[in-house]
């Protein structure tokens, strides 16, 4: 059992920059979390936001991160009073479109000229700079949306990642939670059985053992390798030889295969488009 780090009274807040995108760095943020458990991390949303409550430095945090994380983890770390000390004045900004927070990994090595405005007419505007924030709003225009995230870095000449203003409450309102509400938390990813299962995962299970049980014309179901009767041969069985169970078998396994390996195609595709709608509302 690793060692449980002493917990630090102005906890680290991590964001991982590009994460859980669409087709790129997917990850279960919650099974990251419970890795990196000694560190007393607190998961916030989908898109890659956690809260750290070890005593640890900043450095060591960032190494943790890029060594648990299934994928290259771009980490970008800040204390978490920061972001306490951005939210204190409230939403100072008001109008069209979603508030976002640009959370820069570094200083910028110059000052940009504030606002900022990309499209016409607007699609993301930067309004405010402070320490390492940009706050700035950002909407669509006839469905069409602009990399908020992509317009920062390239005009403040560093590495960000974008959460929207109610991610940064989300992640000042964890900081009060108790930490018995936080080791409560469901972390378990445990395989449900088949009485608790979901009526699509139940649908699914039908339809695969309509395929694996398919009724042969020689009266062998294709599950069993052995003889069955059927209405179509009216009572009548073929005897079942070695030959021909063999072949059932690897008919079964056939099918198995090709069965299994389109439901899990389906089951990534539906995760991921879940994953990305979820980050889009985070982001």
């Amino acid at each position: 059992m690793s060692k449980r780090a002493s917990t630090n009274s102005n906890p680290l807040v991590v964001f991982l920059r590009g994460a859980n995108a669409i087709g790129s760095r997917v990850f279960s943020p919650v099974a990251l979390a419970s890795k990196l458990s000694r560190l007393e991390v607190q998961n916030i949303g989908v898109a890659g936001t956690f809260i750290v409550r070890a005593q640890m430095p900043r450095a060591k945090v960032c190494a943790a991160f890029e060594k648990a994380c299934p994928h290259d983890a771009d980490v970008i770390v800040h204390p978490l009073a920061d972001i306490e000390r951005l939210l204190d004045g409230g939403r100072s900004i008001e109008g069209d479109g979603r508030v976002f927070v640009a959370v820069l990994a570094s200083r910028p090595p110059a000052a940009s000229r504030l606002p900022l405005e990309r499209g016409s007419p607007w699609m993301v505007r930067s309004e405010s700079h402070s320490g390492a924030f940009v706050v700035g709003r950002k909407r669509s225009i006839g469905g069409q949306w602009l990399d908020a995230n992509a317009i920062v870095e390239r005009e403040f000449g560093v590495r960000a990642t974008t959460r929207v203003w109610e991610t940064m409450e989300r992640i000042v309102k964890g900081r009060s939670w108790p930490s018995s509400a936080r080791s409560s938390q469901p972390i378990s990813t445990r395989r449900r059985t088949r009485s608790a299962a979901s009526p699509e995962a139940n649908r699914r299970r039908s339809i695969t053992c309509r395929v694996l049980h398919r009724q042969r014309l020689d009266g062998i179901c294709s599950q069993e390798g052995g003889p069955r009767s059927s209405s179509a041969t009216r009572g009548t069985t073929t005897p079942s030889t070695t030959t021909t169970a063999s072949t059932c078998t690897a008919s079964l396994r056939a099918a198995r295969s090709a069965t299994l390996i389109a439901v899990n195609r389906k089951r990534h595709n539906r995760t991921a488009r879940l994953i990305a709608r979820a980050r889009r509302r985070e982001c």
